[in-house]
Parts: C-alpha cells; sequence; structure tokens
C-alpha cells in the first residue's frame, strides 16, 4: 500500500515535470514564431515602403513627362500662330511688291 502510493506519487511528478517541460517548449516556440511572424510583417512593411516611394517617383516622372508635352504642345501651338503671322506678312507684303510694280 505505502510503498504502491510512493510509486505513483513519484510516476505522477514525472509525468507532471513532463508535462511542464512540453509547455515550457511550446511556449518558447510560440514566442520564437511570434517574433517571426513580428520580423516577417517589419520586413513586409518595410518592402512596401520602399514599392511606395518607387510608385511616388514614377509618379512625378510622370507628371513631369505630361508637364513637358503641355509646354511642348503650347509651344508649337505659338510657333503655328507666328508661322500664320509671317505668312500673312509675306502675303501682304507681296500685294504691296504686285501694287507697287504697277
Amino acid at each position: 500500500g505505502e510503498a504502491a502510493r510512493g510509486v505513483e506519487a513519484r510516476h505522477l511528478a514525472e509525468v507532471e515535470a513532463v508535462r511542464r517541460e512540453h509547455q515550457d517548449k511550446a511556449a518558447q516556440v510560440e514566442k520564437e514564431v511570434a517574433a517571426a511572424a513580428k520580423e516577417q510583417g517589419a520586413a513586409a512593411e518595410r518592402a512596401a515602403g520602399v514599392l511606395r516611394s518607387k510608385i511616388k517617383e514614377v509618379e512625378k516622372k510622370v507628371a513631369d513627362v505630361e508637364e513637358a508635352l503641355a509646354r511642348a504642345d503650347q509651344a508649337r501651338f505659338e510657333a503655328e500662330q507666328a508661322k500664320k503671322e509671317v505668312t500673312q506678312s509675306k502675303a501682304e507684303l507681296e500685294t504691296q511688291c504686285q501694287t507697287a510694280d504697277e
């Protein structure tokens, strides 16, 4: 009776020790997994930040190109106007020449 109870108590103590050890290991693994997930999250955040700034750079380049195109369109329009005026002046001069010739 007494000896059996002692063996049983020892056995329970060993089982309890093993259970606690497994719990500690599980808790440690959980901590490591959480830390790894946090690090991955931080890395993903950094990567996303880099991508966002690259997108901003590209958007700025697009805006610069659009602005340059608008300026080119304006310059072309002004050149067309100037050409019309010169052509008109030439026509007027030719008319004056013909008048003078007559």
